[in-house]
């Protein structure tokens, strides 16, 4: 429970987030930024944010997001998975995002 993002990588490359609960922060669980590219966000569990469930910004790219669990984040435009960029999507669990085929 954070006043803003749970995790929050910024200009950041090559990591790897996995196995982590981001819940109940007042933005964004899980927030990718300024060129944080070639990431990967694999398992978590992300659920009653304030914003988005795990927000990846339009110039970071190439991350994979695969089989983590997002629901109940932010109310309407907000999505439990949004996607900008391209980014690599495999076995996420979620109710909303705002490209196909990101959750199943």
């Amino acid at each position: 429970m954070n006043v803003n993002e749970g995790i929050n990588l910024d200009n950041s490359n090559k990591n790897t987030i996995t196995g982590n609960t981001a819940n109940n922060n007042t933005t964004d669980g899980i927030l990718l930024t300024n060129n944080s590219s070639s990431n990967k966000i694999i398992g978590n569990t992300i659920n009653g944010n304030g914003e988005d469930g795990i927000f990846l910004n339009a110039v970071s790219n190439e991350n994979d997001v695969f089989v983590n669990r997002a629901f109940g984040n932010g109310v309407l435009p907000f999505f439990d998975i949004e996607n900008l960029g391209t980014n690599n999507f495999k076995g996420n669990k979620c109710d909303t995002s705002n490209q196909p085929n990101i959750c199943n």
